[in-house]
């Protein structure tokens, strides 16, 4: 879990956005770079401040307290102060550094020490608003840094919402923040640190907020077995970029074999992840879950098959057993990781007898066993196994129900080096488990989370040999002690400088911030085996080779860019370069980045340069005219003028790089030079010298005929020449009578619009102005009574054309999930109306009427999908307009065939709508019922549709409509309510329903309650399955009411037994359920005291009936934290 602030994408402004396109040491602070916002003038914080010289000089604390914050400016910078024999600020922005921001924005300035610094030693810095009614609530937030010249502002964008900074909460007292920070110098370590040298590890570099993936990556890179079988993988036939194992290999093997830290982004791109990922916020535990999962998928049918569940995979076993009566039940799960209470534990042995702890089912709560009915029984966990590496997510996020908010837990929480799970004659264990199995684990790693439930920095500690303890950060690995790897971890208080000069003044404590999140064991008598070296040769030949190919590729273009002041990158164009572009891309000359291209040295002379061009073309020397390309003035490449002749012997190739540029291609780090190579008629032997009065023409012939454009050939001529003179060659070269009119026409741009100039035939090339370089359309002439005999008769029509054309790829909506699909592509102009576009979309899809065919547009934001509503009828202008979408131009829309013209169908609404049967159980197609309905209509005619579409027995019966979320009832809907009262949230789901017999007229004393489904993780209630509607007599008592629900749904003696009855509330306050007796009259709990809803009782508002079971329809064990931000989403892996 990445720090909120840590979004510098977005969190950061305009001049600070540079050093953050690179891959940055940590990710969970944010560099400000001295950023003023335009118009704030710089204010210093007043006088008052504290400033304590520690016993330990690479440690210090001082304090800044802010008088008048109610009219604190928008940007406060506090007098520097001298810590740890350097000078530093505090920079505050109490309106945060962004607008619209909802955070104060805090960071430690630098700007002064990072002189004496240089960078070359880590700052370690807590930065804390105190709390000045508790101070243990203080806000705090820890991170590191080196000062740069580039780097000298770091802290955090998002450092607390502004909605706390009041009297109440405590942080403002007497109009006055205070804010404190204390810094702590890490030991000396110079820019030549080698971690490879040092420790024999290398680390990962961040790529803006990956921290907690580096830590998971080394966490499984040191897992030896593991690694060793994603390395025997086959991945011959892998594509880079979109393979997972050929990604997770490569980085392995860096890992290995590497000297530098290695870069994550390749895997991040194999995942299917953009920019937008890399600075986005992920839980570990999610991602370990997620990764996990998707290279299990991949293993299917290698040898490796198995080898992830024989790594990570456990099984508990799950009994109810009966005191008095022989009667056991047991269920068999299967887990990959385990959850372990921290909260009210003092150790990780505390955390497994809470695990394990039997429950009593007695009184009220009795089991009822099949046979038996209603005896005393023991529920609980034990383990029939545990897996060799077993992972440990502790449970240092959980859900503050009377805050309603999340919070991290910090309590001291011990777990050993050694831990044995056989310990107290293996109370842990089941009946059913080997006893030859010795569940003795030795600790692996130590996988750590600095910073609150609203951010932080993930590292580990990890011991690859089981001793020595190495700390894992991002790009950095360094040897540390246990002290540092284990007990520091184990959370707790830390006592802090206290902020006065009277040093006998006790410290006061707060939370340790950095502290143990997830524990990797390995059992020790499987040790070897897992962590057993991997030496080269036992790795595939082909990993090998293809990482061996890569290093050298990586080598070579490193030597080419050390050495790229040397060289020149030469592109050289023939006349058969400018005839193939002109059949291919029509406009202009040439595109320089398919001719041919020369890496030469710029010392090299023009002469010794003609010779290379002799045998790379065999074009004799005499026989060669080389041309340097310009850029006009209307963005067009043109050749301008010649090598000087007499310049030859002595010039070389670096005295014309910077003469000449490239066309359509992006810098790169060699210099780069665009020649023209004028070579002679193919009967001649070498050129004819040039006067000073000559021009070089191109010509391009438009055969109005054939509807084509092709390039015929160049001339120098001088500049007096009349254009009709050109005439005998260039109907030589197109084939045309010599007698034949001819039109003229010059080719001057093509973007973004087409200028093509008619030339009067009669005037010389100097009346119009035509220069080296310029391009020469001929034609003949059309008559204009044939005209109409071809689509465009005349060469600047015909261009334009070509500008506009382009192919657009049609698929099926329907298919747009398809990663093989084989779209339709029709030829289209940018202008094309929608009209036109869906009549050409008609056409080849063979279909009679164009209005029944509804377009989406693609979206480029989070991969290329569809967009999530269709495109209006003639809702855009042009086909072009349609393809533009987020600032980006896409080729490809997609189409669906209406049974109904679509300006018909926009009159209506499509609802997606799910059936359940009177036993509350979900039938019918799978993805529901499509109904459509007029915008006017009401709930009644959505029913009325629907029934349509049911079975003959049930259309008759009345129905209802609902609207669930989450496994809840969100809304019951009258059948005189209107369409528009139905949200749009995607995340709603419609329910239709038969109206049971016994809810269609109730008692004006009967309850109609909302039923649903949970069970319990942690503290908090997980919804599941199919809630309902369930009628409650008046003053019935639980008792009563259980048959009749296990009637209702259908459940087995043996599992209603289990079931737990209680009353929750949906209410803001999200209260725990309140478990209920046999006896208790349900009236009390649910029915409001004054309400009524249709002339009935209502019930109490958020309330319900909770049924806490067994999920039946479990995923495997993986838990989830229950730390879920706004600053984060779920993982997803793409590929």
């Amino acid at each position: 879990m990445e720090d909120s602030d840590t979004n510098m994408v977005d969190g950061s402004v305009e001049e600070s956005t540079e050093p953050l396109l690179e891959e940055v040491e940590d990710g969970d602070a944010d560099p400000m770079q001295g950023v003023s916002p335009p118009g704030v003038t710089e204010v210093h914080g007043p006088e008052g401040e504290t400033a304590i010289p520690s016993p330990d000089p690479a440690r210090g604390f001082h304090s800044w307290p802010i008088h008048n914050w109610s009219r604190a400016p928008q940007r406060l910078l506090s007098p520097p102060f001298e810590m740890c024999g350097y000078t530093w600020k505090l920079l505050c922005f109490p309106s945060g550094n962004q607008t619209g921001s909802s955070h104060l924005s805090l960071y430690l300035d630098g700007n002064e020490a990072e002189q004496k610094l240089q960078g070359i030693r880590h700052t370690t810095f807590k930065l804390m608003i105190k709390n000045q009614l508790d101070p243990s609530r203080s806000a705090l937030k820890e991170t590191q840094h080196a000062f740069t010249l580039k780097e000298n502002d770091w802290g955090f964008n998002q450092y607390i919402p502004q909605r706390q900074l009041t009297p109440a909460e405590g942080f403002v007292v007497n109009d006055t923040l205070i804010v404190e920070v204390i810094i702590r110098l890490e030991r000396f370590e110079s820019f030549n640190y080698d971690s490879k040298k040092e420790t024999g590890h290398v680390g990962l570099k961040n790529q803006g907020a990956t921290c907690y993936m580096n830590s998971l990556l080394q966490t499984l890179y040191n897992l030896n077995h593991f690694r060793k079988a994603v390395y025997m993988m086959p991945t011959d036939d892998e594509v880079p970029g979109k393979s997972i194992p050929l990604a997770l290999q490569s980085l392995f093997w860096k890992l290995q074999f590497g000297d530098e830290p290695v870069s994550t982004k390749n895997l991040t791109k194999s995942f299917g992840w953009d920019n937008y990922e890399a600075f986005m916020q992920h839980d570990v535990q999610e991602l370990n879950r997620v990764l996990v999962e998707k290279l299990e998928e991949k293993m299917k049918g290698l040898p490796v098959e198995k080898v992830i569940s024989e790594l990570f995979e456990g099984h508990t076993s799950n009994f109810i057993d009966c005191i008095n009566v022989d009667y056991k039940s047991t269920r068999k799960e299967s887990f990959m990781d385990l959850q372990l209470d921290v909260k009210g534990c003092k150790d990780i042995y505390g955390s497994f007898d809470r695990y394990t702890e039997v429950e009593k089912l007695e009184g009220q709560n009795q089991y009822k066993a099949e046979g038996f009915g209603l005896q005393d029984a023991r529920k609980g966990v034990t383990f029939e196994d545990f897996p060799p590496v077993l992972q440990l997510q502790l449970k240092r996020f959980e859900y503050d129900f009377q805050r309603d908010l999340m919070i991290k837990i910090n309590d001291r929480y011990e777990f050993p080096e050694e831990l044995d799970l056989d310990r107290d004659d293996r109370k842990y264990m089941s009946s059913n488990a080997d006893p030859k199995v010795r569940n003795l684990y030795r600790l692996h790693s130590v996988l750590v989370h600095s910073g609150g439930v609203h951010g932080g920095h993930y590292y580990a500690f990890i011991r690859p040999t089981g001793s020595a303890y190495l700390k894992f950060d991002d790009e950095k690995v360094t040897k540390e002690d246990a002290k540092r790897g284990l007990e520091d971890q184990y959370g707790g208080e830390e006592e802090n400088l206290h902020p006065t000069n009277n040093f006998n003044t006790p410290a006061f404590k707060f939370a340790k911030m950095s502290n143990a999140y997830m524990l990797v064991y390995v059992r020790q008598s499987e040790w070897e085996s897992i962590m057993g070296d991997i030496p080269h040769g036992s790795i595939p030949p082909t990993v090998h080779e293809r990482q061996e190919t890569e290093k050298v590729e990586k080598e070579q273009k490193q030597r080419e860019k050390e050495e790229a002041p040397l060289y020149a990158l030469v592109s050289v164009s023939t006349q058969q370069d400018l005839a193939a572009h002109t059949a291919k891309k029509h406009f202009d000359l040439v595109d320089h980045t398919e001719c041919k291209q020369l890496r030469v040295k710029k010392a090299m002379r023009i002469v010794d340069f003609k010779m290379l061009l002799r045998q790379e073309f065999q074009v004799p020397v005499q026989s060669q005219r080389l041309w340097l390309w310009a850029k006009r003035q209307n963005g067009t490449y043109r050749p301008s003028r010649t090598f000087p002749p007499h310049e030859e012997e002595t010039a070389t190739v670096g005295d014309f790089v910077d003469k000449s540029a490239p066309l359509g291609q992006a810098r790169q780090p060699l210099q780069e030079m665009s020649l023209y190579m004028e070579t002679p008629a193919a009967a001649a032997q070498e050129l004819p010298p040039r006067d000073n009065s000559d021009i070089l023409l191109f010509f391009k012939f438009f055969d109005h005929q054939k509807q084509e454009l092709r390039f015929v050939g160049k001339l120098n001529v001088p500049k007096s020449t009349p254009v009709r003179e050109l005439a005998e060659a260039c109907s030589r070269w197109a084939g045309l009578n010599p007698q034949a009119d001819l039109e003229w026409y010059e080719e001057i741009k093509f973007d973004p619009d087409v200028m093509c100039e008619g030339l009067d035939a009669k005037s010389s090339c100097a009346h119009h102005q035509l220069e080296d370089g310029d391009i020469l359309i001929f034609q003949a002439s059309v008559p204009k009574d044939a005209e109409a005999d071809v689509n465009y008769a005349h060469a600047p029509a015909y261009l334009k054309y070509l500008r506009d054309r382009m192919n657009v790829n049609f698929v099926r909506l329907d298919q747009a999930a398809k990663a093989d699909v084989q779209p339709l592509q029709v030829e289209l102009l940018r202008s094309s109306t929608y009209e036109e576009t869906c009549r050409a979309l008609a056409a080849a899809l063979q279909l009679d009427d164009w209005q029944k065919l509804q377009l989406t547009q693609q979206t480029t934001y989070g991969g290329l999908q569809p967009r999530r509503d269709p495109l209006k009828f003639k809702g855009f202008d042009s086909v072009g307009t349609m393809l533009h979408t987020f600032q980006a131009t896409c080729d490809t829309l997609y189409y669906e065939t209406l049974d109904v013209p679509l300006p018909e169908l926009e009159k209506t609404c499509k609802l997606k709508i799910f059936f359940n049967n009177e036993r509350t159980e979900e039938v019918g197609p799978r993805d529901g019922y499509d109904v459509r309905v007029p915008l006017d209509a009401r709930i009644s005619g959505i029913l009325s549709e629907v029934a349509k579409q049911l079975d003959p027995a049930i259309r008759e019966r009345p129905l209802r409509l609902l609207e669930l979320w989450s496994a809840k009832i969100f809304k019951v809907f009258s059948p005189d309510d209107r369409l528009d009262s139905i949200s749009r949230d995607t995340a709603m789901s419609l329910r239709v329903e038969v109206i049971p017999e016994d809810q269609l007229q109730p008692s004006a004393e009967d309850l109609i309650v909302h039923v649903y489904h949970f069970r319990m993780e942690g503290r908090a209630p997980m919804y599941f399955g199919d809630p309902f509607l369930f009628r409650l007599k008046a003053d019935e008592q639980l008792g009563e009411v259980k048959s009749r629900i296990q009637q209702l749904l259908g459940v087995p003696d043996a599992s209603f037994a289990t079931w737990k009855f209680a009353v929750g509330s949906l209410d803001k306050y999200q209260s725990a359920p309140a478990y209920l007796e046999d006896d208790d009259n349900l009236d009390s709990w649910l029915r409001h005291p004054t309400s009524t809803t249709n002339n009935l009782p209502a019930r109490a508002e958020g309330s319900f009936l909770g049924l806490e079971h067994p999920d039946p329809n479990p995923r495997r064990n993986y838990h989830n934290s229950l730390r879920v931000t706004h600053f984060e989403r779920p993982v997803k892996i793409y590929n």
